[in-house]
C-alpha cells in the first residue's frame, strides 16, 4: 500500500552514516481498495491528525517526533535500545488500521504497538526473536488491558 518516515529528530549510534529515521510500511486485505484505511475517517471517528489532515483524508509521508528519551516513566533508562512513545502510534493506528483490522509489528521491542492497540481496541500480532523482551512486552500489554478495564469501572 505505502509506507512513510519516522523522523527521530535524533541521531543514532554507530558510525558513518548514523540512522535517525525508521521506516513504517503499511499494507491492506488482498482485493482491498484505498478506501480501505478511510473507513475511519469517514465514520468520523478520527477527528484529529497531528500526523496528517482527517479534513482531506491525507497522511504525510515524514512524521517528525522526537525519540522518547528517559524510557517509559521519564527519567528511568530505556528498557529496549529503540524504546519508543506508544503516543508515536496513536494517529497511524487510527488512521490506517480499522477497528476490526489487525497491526503486525515484526520487531515488537518492549510492546509500543501493543499497548496502543490494546487502548484503540484493534487486533495485535508482535513478533520479538529476544525473550525477554517478549515476556517484557507481553506483561506491559496485559498491565495495559487491566488498566483499561479499572479506568473504565
Amino acid at each position: 500500500m505505502g509506507d512513510c518516515i519516522w523522523d527521530k529528530e535524533r541521531i543514532g549510534v554507530g558510525y558513518y552514516i548514523r540512522k535517525q529515521h525508521e521506516l513504517i510500511c503499511f499494507y491492506r486485505p488482498k482485493g482491498a481498495r484505498r478506501s480501505y484505511f478511510l473507513k475511519n475517517l469517514r465514520k468520523k471517528k478520527l477527528k484529529s491528525c497531528s500526523h496528517g489532515s482527517s479534513r482531506n483524508k491525507s497522511f504525510r509521508s515524514v512524521i517528525r517526533l522526537r525519540d522518547t528519551n528517559g524510557g517509559e516513566f521519564g527519567a528511568k533508562p530505556k528498557e529496549h535500545i529503540n524504546e519508543t512513545n506508544p503516543e508515536l502510534w496513536r494517529d497511524i493506528i487510527k488512521f490506517f488500521c480499522p477497528s476490526n483490522g489487525y497491526t503486525l509489528d515484526p520487531f515488537m521491542g518492549i510492546g509500543s504497538v501493543g499497548i496502543m492497540c490494546r487502548k484503540l481496541n484493534r487486533n495485535y500480532f508482535g513478533i520479538e526473536i529476544e525473550e525477554n523482551y517478549r515476556k517484557r512486552a507481553e506483561e506491559r500489554i496485559e498491565r495495559t488491558s487491566s488498566d483499561l478495564i479499572t479506568n473504565y469501572l
